[in-house]
């Protein structure tokens, strides 16, 4: 049985009281395959089913991914080379950027 965090249960409370949503979770043997496996599905139906939706919940700090990523970028990207330094907001960097447009 998958765990929840507190960020999630509360997230599916809402979406179930107020949202009228369905919790996929709650219903995931209705989308069994004929060898006993889940198909991949979203978390939650909302909006009388018109709406999909999938939750992603991020408990790790993401700054080692990020700077790795703009470190790969700054080979190839001559303006980040030259603007990225120091402690920067990443919204503000890409708001600079000549290609954000």
């Amino acid at each position: 049985m998958k765990q929840y965090s507190e960020l999630e249960n509360n997230v599916k409370r809402f979406i179930v009281e107020h949202e009228k949503g369905i919790s996929i979770d709650d219903i995931h043997h209705k989308f069994r395959m004929k060898d006993g496996q889940n198909r991949k599905m979203a978390d939650y139906l909302i909006d009388n089913k018109k709406i999909i939706l999938e939750m992603k919940s991020l408990f790790s700090d993401r700054v080692k991914n990020v700077n790795d990523k703009l470190n790969e970028l700054v080979k190839t990207d001559s303006w980040l080379a030259k603007n990225w330094h120091g402690a920067i907001h990443l919204e503000e960097l890409i708001k600079r950027h000549p290609d954000s447009k």
